[in-house]
């Protein structure tokens, strides 16, 4: 598993001028770290992903003196380490934006969102993937993402009237605890997601 992982790093490593590209005009555009940190970590989980589908690695994986759940593991492994990577290449480019333009500093909490905003990505990411293929998982993504922009704008136009009264729900709750909340719901999802995703890669043929 953890010649998988490697492999994973050298893919990362191949598409790090091109990311360091994307933060840099990320953050031209004013757009906040954790904005950046999600879009180069979805770039990671997906990018590795469509790599494998394309040149067929599966058939090549299934070959190895592997388990199927180990083969898994190891891409939840790397959509943790895809974090990781996106979190430190963000924060060095916020740092080189400091240097020139005055900005204020990545706050804890807003990193601590983006990483945690990344493995519910790759959580849901990889499900679908392993259960419909590449062919099916950007249309099936990008559906859900129409759905839930068009039934979220839906939601808000009804129930309009109680909108502060969530406000003042959250309102009475301090930002740590609502990061801690927010990170307890990440890691059982994650988790969940984990576990489905080696159910559905087993029962799959080849």
């Amino acid at each position: 598993m953890y010649n998988l992982i490697v492999k994973d790093l050298i893919l990362m490593k191949k598409m790090l001028l091109m990311l360091f590209g994307f933060a840099i005009f990320f953050g031209l555009l004013g757009n906040p770290p954790t904005f950046s940190m999600c879009l180069i970590g979805l770039f990671l989980i997906t990018g590795t992903g469509h790599f494998e589908d394309r040149n067929q690695s599966h058939i090549m994986l299934n070959s190895l003196p592997l388990s199927r759940k180990q083969i898994i593991s190891s891409k939840y492994v790397g959509a943790i380490v895809s974090a990781l990577y996106a979190t430190i290449l963000t924060i060095f480019v916020h740092f080189l934006f400091t240097l020139f333009i005055p900005q204020t500093s990545a706050d804890v909490r807003q990193i601590l969102v983006g990483i945690m905003i990344i493995l519910m990505m790759a959580a849901f990411y990889y499900p679908i993937l392993y259960k419909f293929g590449v062919k099916y998982v950007r249309m099936i993504v990008f559906s859900i993402f129409v759905f839930v922009i068009i039934f979220g704008r839906i939601v808000l136009y009804v129930f309009s009237d109680q909108v502060e009264t969530v406000k003042q729900f959250f309102m009475q709750f301090t930002a740590d605890q609502l990061v801690l909340t927010f990170l307890f719901t990440t890691v059982v999802i994650f988790l969940i997601s984990w576990v489905l995703s080696i159910k559905i890669y087993e029962a799959k043929e080849f």
